[in-house]
């Protein structure tokens, strides 16, 4: 539509409605493009998550790590979490979260964390393991499956070193978790037969042309250590902050 002004001149109405049409559009999509990009920003990766099943003593170490005394803890519902302090200096500032072990729990609570993992400690009750591996061993392979873990350096730390049933060798307790990750990478392998090759691939840890497992198989640093955090609290905290350091420097 035009008019005339009152010079005899043409005001294009139109032509001024469809630009200021354009730059609104421009407008709204130059904020949806910042959201965009917003949303696919990698997180951060800064935190040492501490992850295992219920009773290893995770909430223990949290303690120790945090304020360096092992606190009154208690089945925890919702992840703790605090800045790390470490011994050595490393060009990062740290956290430290402590993933509640409860089945219902953790899987929600390691997805929501694991983009932000820079490293793992998974803590495990050594008096107990080489008589109930599996349940141990099945979050174990969780947590390595896990598309943001795949890379993560991660520390298996085999508390309750105090307890008589504890076996004084790492050695077999590393035997024992990897023959139980052989059985369950064959038994996933079967469940998700007829799957994609993404799918299958994401259950399926180590190598393809190895028929039992190990953990020298995985593009992760995987480290086991021996520990009491009941009566060397302070040396297991430290033996923790000691292998970040190095982990996180290299």
């Amino acid at each position: 539509m035009t008019k005339m002004d009152g010079a005899g001149g043409v005001v294009e109405d139109d032509m001024m409605f469809f630009a200021l049409l354009g730059l609104a559009v421009l407008g709204i999509l130059a904020v949806v493009v910042v959201f965009l990009l917003r949303g696919k920003a990698k997180a951060k990766r800064d935190t040492v998550l501490l992850v295992g099943p219920l009773g290893t003593g995770k909430t223990t170490l949290f303690s120790l790590l945090t304020t360096g005394q092992a606190m009154p803890t208690q089945t925890s519902l919702k992840p703790n979490e605090a800045a790390l302090e470490l011994d050595t200096s490393i060009n990062q500032s740290l956290k430290v979260k402590d993933i509640p072990g409860h089945e219902r729990l953790r899987g929600t609570y390691l997805g929501e964390s694991a983009a932000s993992c820079a490293a793992c400690v998974y803590v495990l009750d050594s008096s107990t393991v080489l008589r109930g591996a599996r349940p141990v061993a099945e979050f174990l392979y969780d947590v390595l499956a896990s598309k943001d873990m795949k890379a993560m350096p991660v520390l298996v730390l085999c508390n309750k070193q105090d307890v008589v049933t504890a076996p004084r060798k790492v050695e077999r307790i590393v035997q024992k978790l990897q023959n139980e990750f052989t059985q369950i990478r064959q038994t996933r392998s079967a469940d998700v037969a007829g799957l994609d090759e993404a799918e299958g691939a994401a259950v399926f840890l180590g190598s393809k042309d190895a028929e039992e497992f190990e953990f020298s198989q995985l593009p992760n640093r995987i480290d086991f250590e021996l520990t009491s955090l009941k009566d060397q609290g302070e040396a297991g905290a430290k033996l923790v902050k000691d292998w970040v350091a190095r982990t996180l420097s290299k």
